[in-house]
């Protein structure tokens, strides 16, 4: 890997990355779902019933980490937020998406907005371009490090020696 764009809360030591933008995640269920009859915000033992749906890293290597998974409750695991917004659509479990995956079913009802009590209503996930801090990168690749780098308001977040 030269670059790569990376949406993670944390990026690993090895990496060197400038952060790109901040999506903005909402909690959504189907109007199916079967707390959505509820009145009130939900709490979170009455959520734990219900299979949240997770992206798991499927990489060859996968991190233990987890964004946003609510502990001790029911997992269902998929690859991709297309397969997790399809599950949430069919009222089969709960989950964060990008506000912008999921305006649209927002606006038109067959998503809704998830009100949990303790939990937040928005949640932002930072995506960053990232590189190895080791090793040099090809001509392109340098190239188009050093354009973001030069874009505001991006923040190199190492020292600025290892940004060349």
């Amino acid at each position: 890997m030269d670059l790569a764009f990376i949406a993670w809360p944390r990026i690993p030591p090895q990496l060197s990355h400038l952060l790109v933008l901040e999506i903005e995640m909402r909690m959504v269920v189907s109007p199916k779902f079967p707390l959505t009859q509820k009145k009130g915000p939900i709490t979170q033992n009455e959520l734990r019933a219900q299979a949240q749906i997770i992206i798991k890293d499927s990489s060859s290597q996968p991190t233990k980490d987890q964004f946003n998974v609510l502990s001790g409750g029911r997992h269902w695991d998929v690859t991709d937020f297309w397969t997790k917004k399809d599950i949430i659509l069919e009222g089969m479990g709960w989950g964060a998406l990008p506000l912008h995956v999921v305006e649209e079913e927002l606006e038109q009802g067959e998503l809704v907005k998830l009100e949990v009590e303790g939990l937040p209503q928005k949640i932002s996930l930072p995506a960053y371009l990232a590189r190895k801090k080791e090793g040099q990168l090809g001509p392109v690749a340098q190239a188009f490090w050093k354009e973001w780098i030069g874009l505001a308001p991006l923040r190199l977040k190492n020292t600025p020696g290892e940004a060349k």
